[in-house]
Formats: structure tokens, C-alpha cells, sequence
């Protein structure tokens, strides 16, 4: 299992935090998803690609994604 670790402009309300943390929770192969002012720590196996667009989708952007 991967832990990946995005850096989410905007995140300050519960309210976006729940929303992006949501979306990235409905990605197939994603066991865990944890969201923290503009930190989400995501894990599972699932691309990059999927994780930038799933917050993209939510109406965020990724500064950066790495795994941890």
C-alpha cells in the first residue's frame, strides 16, 4: 500500500476539507484519506493523476504530491 502526502491551496473550512477529502474517498483502490488545512495524506493504490484531478473535481488545486 502507498501513503502519498498533497499539499491543497484553499483548505481552511471544514466544509472544503470535507468536500475534498469525499471525492478523494470515492477514488477506486483508496483504503484511507485524511485532510488537514491543506494537507491530505492519502492511501492505497491509486495514481497521481486520479488524486489531482479527484481534488481538481472538488474545486482545488495540488501544489504538491509525494508519497510518504
Amino acid at each position: 500500500m502507498v501513503r502519498k502526502k498533497a499539499v491543497i491551496e484553499g483548505l481552511f473550512t471544514e466544509g472544503s476539507m470535507k468536500k475534498v477529502k469525499d471525492s478523494l474517498s470515492s477514488l477506486e483502490n483508496v483504503t484511507s484519506v485524511s485532510v488537514e488545512r491543506e494537507l491530505a495524506v492519502i492511501e492505497g493504490d491509486t495514481s497521481d493523476d486520479d488524486i489531482v484531478k479527484a481534488v481538481e473535481e472538488a474545486g482545488f488545486n495540488v501544489n504538491m504530491l509525494q508519497e510518504i
